[in-house]
């Protein structure tokens, strides 16, 4: 099996909502609409984490604002 290139760096929900400068109630929104494609999270001990690499590939493929 080859290594991956990208190192995962897992961000707990709070770094989330802290990136976005959003709520946890925000964060569920967006899991619940397809169409969003919002990276699913990775479930530790039952806490939320999502993979640094997926939310910054997320970020690019969003519409850039006027």
């Amino acid at each position: 099996m080859e290594a991956s290139t990208n190192t995962a760096y897992l961000l707990p929900a709070k770094k989330v909502w802290q990136r976005y400068s959003i709520s946890s109630r925000t964060i569920d929104r967006w899991l619940f609409q397809p169409a969003l494609a919002f990276p699913r999270p990775i479930i530790i001990n039952r806490r939320r984490y999502w993979n640094e690499h997926d939310l910054i590939l997320w970020e690019r493929s969003r519409p850039k604002e006027a």
